[in-house]
């Protein structure tokens, strides 16, 4: 099936290679595209209804300029209609005489379609790289009263008429089987809207951004540094844009994603998946929230007790990890010095916990002492508002789970002495 494209020359004094006379002066020149032994010339066939189009043209735009019914107006539709190696031969002269009638039969198609008799041109011409047989045909604009076309959708004009005739004069199998291959890409030229175009590059743009929030969530979580970030990141195709333009990622040792050229850590960080970059603070981070956490992370890690089975030594097992406990736990570890391997353990959850609740309380104190600053914007203030609160609502947790860690603790150790 023939690939149509449709360009709207525009009457502009001045600037002629975008005019309709310019398209059929181009069109009405001898100058061959390429000259071997069977292209000799430019045009291999030409078919008008209304005899010299250039001259017709001509005339039309003399009286749209006197009449000053619309300046800058679209003269002339150009719609170039090719043909496939597969489907017509610039070797047969058939083949050229059939892409020829095909180019008439589509001019006077739009001619029915309109139900107004407008002048148009066929001119059949042979690629010079491809040797393609495609048609150009001009359609004018304007009839002989000056009415223009109205605003209409050319690709749904086209397309239907298109496949009719294709149906008509490409009837051969070999002709048919191209059809069916080049139906799809046609129909993507021609037969989809702009607007359903458009629509569906936002959707796919919708969904790289919102990938890329779910993902940034959370691999901050688990990361625990700047480095093993990036790196997790990249394993899931997203990327840490540079803010250098294209130059050295770091500055100084400084890596420009993350921090300016004195030091300072940027408001928010850029990632980028699949051509599209979203900013951090778009959902609700900000480069110095992702340190923070990555900071918890590695301070909770540090903090873990070494997990070993016990084994025949267990009680200097038990001296090492008792070491590490807060005066709490060292209370409570300190009243059973032969402890089971599930008081142990608990004993470690316990030191989480703790440790977890150090962390969060210092975080409260820090967003309460951001709070008091009086250049706070009122979007900033209901941020850190919403943030102490979490904060604050994890603290009150733990200690509640803490308490509850201790009275399990005691109710074990009545029981073990009950039983001896």
């Amino acid at each position: 099936m023939s690939i149509i494209n449709v360009k709207r020359k525009y009457l502009t004094p001045g600037q002629h290679q975008q005019s309709g006379q310019s398209c059929v002066a181009y069109l009405d020149s001898l100058k061959p595209h390429h000259i071997n032994d069977l292209v000799q010339q430019r045009n291999e066939r030409i078919t008008t209804n209304c005899g010299a189009f250039a001259v017709v043209l001509r005339q039309r735009d003399k009286q749209l300029i006197h009449s000053n019914k619309r300046k800058n107006a679209v003269d002339v539709f150009s719609i170039v209609q090719s043909f496939s190696t597969e489907e017509l031969s610039y070797r047969s002269n058939s083949d050229i005489d059939k892409a020829h009638e095909i180019g008439i039969a589509t001019a006077k198609a739009l001619n029915n379609h309109f139900h107004n008799e407008r002048e148009w041109a066929v001119y059949t011409q042979i690629d010079g790289d491809t040797h393609c047989i495609h048609n150009h045909i001009v359609y004018m604009n304007y009839d002989s009263n000056l009415q223009a076309l109205k605003e209409l959708s050319w690709k749904k004009v086209l397309l239907p008429i298109n496949e009719n005739i294709s149906d008509q004069y490409l009837i051969t199998n070999k002709q048919k089987a191209v059809r069916q291959r080049t139906l799809k890409t046609a129909e993507e030229i021609i037969g989809i809207p702009s607007a359903v175009k458009r629509q569906r590059r936002h959707d796919q743009r919708e969904q790289a951004k919102e990938y890329i929030a779910e993902t940034v969530k959370s691999t901050v979580k688990r990361a625990k540094s700047e480095t093993e970030f990036k790196l997790m990141l990249l394993q899931q195709n997203i990327k840490i844009q540079q803010r250098n333009s294209g130059k050295d990622e770091s500055v100084d040792g400084i890596e420009s994603a993350w921090r300016t050229k004195s030091g300072r850590y940027r408001k928010s960080l850029a990632f980028t998946y699949n051509n599209v970059t979203m900013r951090s603070d778009k959902f609700g981070l900000s480069t110095k929230d992702i340190v923070e956490q990555i900071q918890e992370n590695a301070a909770i890690t540090s903090h873990l007790p070494e997990r070993t089975s016990m084994h025949k030594n267990s009680q200097q097992e038990q001296i090492k990890l008792t070491k590490k406990m807060p005066k709490v736990a060292q209370n409570e570890m300190a009243k059973r010095p032969q402890t089971s391997k599930a008081l142990v353990t608990n004993s470690v959850k316990f030191i989480n916990r703790y440790q977890l609740l150090n962390i969060k309380r210092d975080q409260a104190t820090k967003l309460q002492n951001q709070l008091t600053e009086e250049k706070l914007t009122q979007e900033q203030r209901n941020s850190l508002l919403q943030k102490l609160n979490n904060t604050q609502s994890i603290v009150a947790e733990l200690q509640s789970q803490i308490s509850v860690d201790l009275t399990q603790k005691s109710i074990e150790e009545q029981e073990n002495e009950r039983e001896s």
